[in-house]
């Protein structure tokens, strides 16, 4: 499950690799999220700040106090920090546009396809999922399905990680019980698709019937 085009640093997050990594994002982050529900955006970004910069200011008290009482100069608290390149070179904006390029411009390359209809199967899948949508927004709100996904995110690769045959074993049980109740449902609705079909009016039919070829062109 860890060989994709995925950054190791996030790999480590949400399998666990580093306990400590991975409960302080879990932890700010599920409190962030929380905060979102109850407070404005901009009273969550203020209250942060300010308790960033609380914390940092504690740190350098806390240093300045050692140094006083050891009688030597001690390192700042969060001195690689300091250390850190942060200078934006032309090199490192050449390797991010590199990176980034190809994806971004396949991405707008799809979000063009389907906007304009160049495949239409393809629209129509995305207008039925946006109709799937609406049902779970009617159910939950945005920040709600963040909350839910951030959550997947940190619980299901771990779990998955450790309970992976019997995950498989169930998820492929699932699929063939699910495959079994389509093909059943299928072959009760298809007579009735061709019924339906053969009563349709030439003009609507030819076109209907070209359509359908064409679209399983461009599939093949």
């Amino acid at each position: 499950m860890k060989e994709h085009c995925v950054p190791e640093w996030l790999l480590g997050l949400v399998f666990w690799d580093n306990t400590k990594a991975s409960s302080g994002v879990f932890v700010v982050g599920t409190t962030m999220l929380i905060m979102l529900s109850s407070l404005s955006f901009i009273s969550v970004f203020a209250y942060s700040a300010l308790s960033v910069l609380l914390s940092v200011w504690a740190l350098k008290m806390y240093s300045s106090v050692q140094a006083t009482l050891n009688s030597k100069e001690v390192d700042h608290p969060l001195q690689q920090w300091l250390q850190c390149d942060i200078s934006i070179t032309p090199e490192k904006v050449s390797k991010l546009t590199d990176r980034v390029g190809p994806p971004l411009e396949a991405t707008l390359e799809k979000i063009r396809a389907v906007i304009l209809f160049q495949n239409t199967l393809n629209t129509f899948k995305v207008i039925v999922l946006m109709y799937a949508l609406t049902y779970v927004g009617a159910v939950m709100n945005f920040l709600t399905l963040v909350f839910v996904l951030f959550l997947g995110t940190f619980t299901a690769p771990f779990i998955y990680e450790k309970k992976q045959k019997e995950i498989n074993k169930f998820w492929s049980l699932t699929i063939s019980k699910a495959c079994e109740v389509a093909n059943k449902a299928w072959k009760r609705l298809e007579p009735k698709i061709k019924d339906c079909y053969g009563k349709l009016p030439p003009a609507v039919k030819n076109p209907l019937s070209k359509f359908l070829k064409l679209e399983s062109q461009k599939i093949d």
